[in-house]
């Protein structure tokens, strides 16, 4: 292909470097950092279709940075071989904004062959609309994402112009995000589209700062690098919302960033508007409230007596509670089904009904039991110390350690790899004794047969279809609980056998599928209030 190509080498030290007076062909020039500014790679890039520009130092990739937010056709990378393959790749075909913004979800449809112009696809429609530093740059439409173009570089507009989403005729697509916690985004979408017919399902996971990657199993995940990048969230828009029919948004929490364009996130009013967004575009919409995140901290002291968040002490009360208010507030007077993924939660989201969080039972295959002749083992494995009482919890059970009753095993920050085998080794488990839920672990501890253990409120346990075999217990009897389970452990052996059994029927998929179902099965959106 006979394309027109500069090439320049920006910064770093000339004497010290080695540096090629030609690259793949083409001849390079040489430009100090200084000198780098947007004005001087612009008339470099004059009469050419595609500036390749090497970068040598840190100082120069800023300049570089910069510089393509304006210079068009500017292709910074940051090594002679990376500017070598990026010629190569331009003499062999492929566009400059290809090369530089990919289609992050689907690069395959790069190699594909063009689809007929008969069939479904959904596009990118740019606008030169202004818009404010924190205004709506991107838009949900019923077919479309329409881009303010003047948030994007010239080889983003380029590549924004190309985009073309690949084909989807699914009548039910579900897309589930962008949290994920304890792996329950990717569980529920595997449960819809295995359980209910002619529904296929995906997630998304944002991932945190903190986060080096996905610790859960995900369909995709996002790092915050990729999320800052606009055309990251034009293409999460053309490539996983635009084919959905359904929308299962996680805590009320923003992941299109249609507000931001540098990728903020604008907590739950930036959700909600995102979620009208969706139902104006004609699609489905559902909320679906973990636990700490619409958890009234207030509330839940008022409810449980042992409560976690009656020393403010302990606990950021104040802020927790105006995000947990922001949260609620959203969702007033959004017209679509709230769930919560757990029992206790009907105490704090009204109107919810109960999404069962999802295990794979098969992971957890019972364990012969415990052997009378030796001490009991007794496991706590908290995700939150605080919250699950482990202060508690450590002190009544270690002092049973040192007096010979129990073997204590004390885990923290243990990868969910680990968890049926660490639970294969022991006897019982102490979820949490003063929350009031039975959650993730809870569940994962009765489909391995063994005795668990956690603070259950009578009120609580009366809203299951079933008793859950779980022994109740608080701060003030839970020594006593686990020394008779010691003494006589046959008294509980037949409440660990029955808890295959329960988890099998509410947490393998089929009860999560179930609750989700009628939603599922309606095509059209409702409107908010």
């Amino acid at each position: 292909m006979d394309l027109s190509i500069a090439l320049c080498l920006v910064g770093g030290d000339p004497e010290a470097d080695s540096r090629p007076s030609t690259i793949a062909g083409v001849r390079s020039v040489e430009l100090k950092d200084s000198t780098a500014s947007p004005e001087v790679l612009a008339k470099m890039a004059e009469g050419h279709e595609v500036l390749v520009a090497v970068a040598l130092s840190p100082v120069a990739m800023a300049c570089l940075r910069e510089a393509s937010a304006s210079v068009p056709g500017l292709l910074a990378v940051d090594s002679i071989s990376a500017a070598a393959n990026t010629i190569r790749l331009l003499q062999n075909g492929l566009s400059a904004a290809d090369i530089a913004y990919p289609p992050l979800f689907t690069p395959d449809r790069l190699l594909t062959e063009p689809v007929e112009d008969s069939v479904k696809r959904w596009r990118v429609r740019l606008h030169s609309q202004e818009v404010g530093e924190d205004g709506p740059w991107l838009a949900i439409e019923r077919d479309s994402v329409a881009v303010a173009s003047q948030v994007l570089s010239p080889l983003e507009i380029e590549a924004a112009s190309q985009r073309v989403g690949l084909p989807c005729n699914d009548e039910h697509r579900l897309l589930i995000g962008p949290c994920n916690w304890a792996g329950q985004g990717e569980a529920w979408a595997r449960a819809a589209e295995t359980h209910v017919a002619g529904v296929s399902a995906r997630n998304v996971t944002l991932l945190t700062n903190q986060a080096p990657g996905p610790i859960f199993p995900t369909d995709v995940y996002i790092d915050p690098a990729a999320y800052h990048l606009p055309l990251t969230r034009v293409d999460l828009v053309l490539d996983m919302v635009l084919p959905a029919t359904h929308l299962l948004i996680e805590d009320m929490r923003p992941f299109i960033g249609m507000d931001h364009r540098d990728g903020r996130q604008g907590g739950a009013a930036q959700s909600r508007r995102e979620a009208e967004a969706c139902l104006r575009s004609e699609r489905r919409v559902a909320v679906v409230i973990h636990g700490s995140a619409g958890r009234s901290q207030n509330r839940h002291a008022a409810l449980y007596p042992m409560s976690p968040f009656a020393d403010a002490a302990r606990m950021s009360t104040v802020k927790q509670e105006a995000r947990i208010a922001s949260v609620l507030g959203a969702l007033e007077g959004l017209d679509v089904p709230i769930f919560v993924a757990t029992v206790d939660m009907l105490d704090f989201v009204e109107e919810a009904t109960w999404l069962p969080i999802v295990i794979n039972p098969a992971n957890f295959v019972p364990a012969p039991r415990w052997e009378p002749e030796r001490r009991l083992k007794v496991m706590h494995m908290p995700s939150n110390d605080i919250k699950k009482g482990s202060g508690w919890v450590d002190e009544h059970l270690a002092r049973l350690d040192k007096l010979g009753v129990i073997d204590y095993r004390r885990y923290s920050a243990i990868h969910p790899s680990r968890v049926p085998g660490l639970l294969r080794q022991v006897d019982v488990v102490v979820d949490q004794v003063s929350l009031g839920n039975v959650a993730t672990l809870a569940n994962q501890t009765m489909a391995a047969g063994r005795l668990s253990l956690g603070q259950l409120a009578p009120h609580v346990r009366r809203r299951y279809p079933e008793n859950p075999p779980v022994v109740s217990v608080d701060p003030t009897s839970l020594s006593d609980v686990v020394w008779q389970v010691s003494r006589d452990p046959q008294r509980f052996e037949e409440l660990a056998k029955a808890g295959p059994d329960f988890a099998r029927r509410f947490h393998d998929g089929r009860a999560a599928a179930e609750a989700l179902e009628p939603w599922l099965l309606q095509k059209k959106s409702g409107s908010t209030k």
